[in-house]
């Protein structure tokens, strides 16, 4: 079975790509390993109209094994890029690896230079990005603990209060009348009682 025909956006993609990583091909960096521009190609024939038109920009291993780390991207369907600062891209592999980048920060500049510039000349917009990436999972800071000044006071329910007094107050109430009840009904067993024998002497 032949393979689908690539889209406009997918063929865009892989024409900037290729024609991206030959004006760089040259350019190196880094020791350990030593690293080289590459695009991640996009996965299949199409790009859903260019909805999944962004790809990124890696510096891959030379040698093919170890780690890449991703510098940038562009979108073929809004024609659009964006390119990490230095210092951005020192503070992702510290944060990564532990160690300081081992990358030269002017050839890295130089790098992103070329790009911008081949970008534009192709109409993308490019810029820089300067937000620092989140740190791994296991290299978060733990929350500060809570003070008295930080803790939010506890709301209360004013309602609850009177509702249970109320009940109370009810309660005494009814009590009260029911026990002058009883009394009054005493009262006048006795009073009968006093009575009769009263008429009867």
């Amino acid at each position: 079975m032949s393979k689908p025909p690539m889209t406009v956006f997918a063929s865009a993609a892989l024409r900037i790509a290729a024609t991206l990583t030959a004006q760089v091909h040259g350019i190196r960096l880094g020791r350990d390993p030593v690293r080289k521009v590459k695009v991640v190609e996009p996965d299949g024939p199409s790009t859903a109209g260019g909805k999944q038109g962004r790809h990124a920009m890696v510096l891959a291993p030379e040698s093919g094994t170890g780690q890449s780390l991703m510098f940038g991207w562009f979108n073929v369907g809004t024609s659009e890029a964006e390119m990490r600062s230095f210092e951005s891209l020192a503070e992702q592999f510290q944060a990564r690896f532990d160690k300081p980048i081992d990358i030269d920060q002017e050839a890295y500049d130089e790098l992103c230079s070329r790009i911008a510039a081949y970008l534009s000349m192709e109409g993308y917009e490019v810029s820089s990005s300067t937000q620092t990436p989140k740190a791994p999972a296991g290299k978060q800071h733990a929350p500060p603990e809570a003070t008295a000044a930080s803790t939010p006071p506890v709301k209360t329910t004013p309602q609850a209060a009177p509702i249970v007094a109320g009940a109370e107050q009810s309660s005494k109430t009814n009590f009260i009348i029911m026990g002058l009840a009883i009394a009054a009904l005493v009262l006048g067993v006795i009073a009968g009682v006093v009575i009769t024998n009263f008429a009867g002497g």
